[in-house]
């Protein structure tokens, strides 16, 4: 079975894309629009990592960290922020296990999962693609 990974995010588009390249991946992905589906779904399905797509603004984003890793599951299980880079502090005091700029792009994305789930399938040849859009 492949490990499984929530992704949040409020914007669509990325939230898709995001799925899909993690799909792609080899990893199952399930999705959430809004703080309050994500919690839902990391407390029922208890995803082995989580992604947090956080705008600058979106204090949700940070307190949805917080919220996760305060619960047991959230101190087992790995969330990493994925947001501009000036909200790299913010993260980290939120409690996030790993922070990925988003214009650090797929690699450095694919990089970080595959350190947290570790090798659960060969490696492929991997695309540039923003994040940020």
């Amino acid at each position: 079975m492949c490990p499984l990974v929530l992704i949040s995010d409020r914007n669509p588009k990325r939230l898709e894309r995001v799925r899909h390249l993690l799909e792609s991946e080899g990893l199952e992905a399930v999705t959430a629009s809004d703080s309050q589906e994500a919690m839902r779904l990391f407390v029922r399905r208890e995803p082995e990592l989580t992604l947090l797509q956080v705008d600058p603004s979106d204090e949700l984003g940070m307190e949805l960290c917080r919220d996760m890793k305060t619960l047991s599951a959230g101190r087992r299980r790995s969330v990493v922020v994925v947001a501009p880079r000036t909200s790299q502090p913010a993260a980290f005091d939120a409690g996030c296990n790993a922070f990925v700029g988003r214009r650090s792009g797929y690699e450095s994305l694919v990089r970080t999962v595959r350190r947290f789930l570790g090798s659960y399938r060969k490696p492929r040849r991997t695309e540039a693609i923003e994040l940020s859009r």
